[in-house]
């Protein structure tokens, strides 16, 4: 019992597919991490059941369904929580929940008791204080990449086990330090978008590469299970090939979108 279940959101009605369009993640049915594809990936039931949103950036890959989610849900979960940095909550209000792109949900509430009762609420997250969200401790912690953009810890303190999530980003030290450093982390999800032949774009958008990857996993210094996301559909074959390059400590597998598996 209480073994964390983490599944990768497929667009493709729960299928299993080879390469990420969009990039949404599901702790136990009830914790998300971005909505990139969780509107539509999750029939309306599966997204009735989800209590809170974790929001890394706000790149459109990462946010894409949001908008579509909370008009699925809100009007059975009213004061939806969302919780991301300051800056990012800023970007959601002004860019997309602006009355121009899609309705503003903080203007749109109801009154009980002379509060405001509005449809959906900002949280704010500091870096690297905990937040608790039931039986889940939640930890930001700075991503390396284009824009403000978190990595998150996440620990099951029933169980005194959790994982860990890169984010987008171009440098692992902030999450091998947590690693490192916190034994409850059995599973890193880590992002690996590009092959090595393009590695000058990988760095000018700062995202990661097999040879970056593989120096950046050396320095793990304990055995943990590593899964590759974000990987993208068009450079996958490629991808693969040149993880056979190299001689990985811990060797890294894929996990796809529509997969779902197992923290015991």
């Amino acid at each position: 019992m209480d073994n964390m279940k983490i599944k990768s959101i497929s667009i493709f009605k729960g299928i299993k597919n080879e390469g990420y369009l969009l990039s949404s993640f599901l702790i136990d049915g009830v914790l998300a991490i971005d909505s990139g594809s969780i509107g539509i990936g999750l029939n309306l039931e599966e997204q009735k059941k989800v209590k809170y949103i974790l929001i890394t950036h706000v790149h459109m890959d990462h946010i894409a369904t949001l908008p579509i989610f909370l008009d699925n849900v809100i009007f059975y979960n009213s004061n939806f929580k969302i919780y991301s940095s300051k800056r990012n909550i800023n970007y959601l209000r002004e860019f997309v929940f602006n009355d121009t792109i899609w309705p503003d949900f903080e203007r749109i509430g109801s009154k009980k008791n002379g509060k405001n009762n509005y449809y959906i609420d900002f949280k704010e997250v500091k870096p690297y204080l905990p937040l608790i969200l039931e039986k889940y401790e939640i930890t930001f912690f700075p991503s390396e990449h284009t824009v403000p953009t978190y990595g998150i810890k996440i620990i099951n303190t029933k169980k005194k086990k959790g994982v860990i999530f890169s984010s987008d980003t171009v440098s692992l030290e902030n999450l091998i330090r947590e690693v490192n450093s916190d034994n409850r982390i059995k599973t890193a999800f880590v992002e690996l978008s590009f092959p090595d032949s393009f590695k000058n774009i990988a760095l000018d958008s700062k995202h990661l590469y097999p040879e970056k990857l593989f120096n950046s996993l050396s320095r793990i210094e304990r055995k943990i299970d590593i899964f590759l996301i974000h990987f993208k559909k068009s450079f996958f074959k490629e991808i693969q090939e040149d993880l056979k390059k190299y001689d990985f400590k811990i060797k890294p597998k894929f996990l796809y979108p529509g997969e779902e598996i197992e923290i015991e």
